[in-house]
């Protein structure tokens, strides 16, 4: 689970890759990224300058993580640096042939 878990799946159902930028993290790459934090939300807006707006208005606090698009989903880090990658195609394939395989005694 966490928030890294979150983004895939979001990217999978959307068929829209997505660039989550590292320069937000505040601990742990691995606690934030996987750990099971509550009240977190992950939204996506064509519009987040004003999604961004209202929710600072509303009281809600609220991060930019990175943008949408493309075919894959990769991390760049506080400069802008690619530090990892994984195609679309790749998510699904692990994503979808995990159980399969688990159940098969391949992994």
């Amino acid at each position: 689970g966490g928030i890294l878990v979150a983004i895939a799946e979001m990217t999978l159902a959307s068929g829209i890759g997505a660039r989550v930028e590292g320069g937000w993290l505040w601990g742990d790459p691995e606690e934030e990224f996987f750990g099971e934090h509550q009240g977190r939300f992950v939204v996506t807006s064509a519009s987040p300058d004003e999604l961004l707006n209202d929710a600072k208005r509303a009281g809600i606090a609220v991060e930019e993580w990175g943008l949408t698009g493309g075919d894959g989903l990769w991390d760049a880090n506080a400069n802008g640096k690619l530090t990892w990658r994984a195609s679309l195609a790749d998510l699904r394939a692990a994503h979808e042939g995990a159980l399969p395989a688990m159940m098969a005694g391949e992994i």
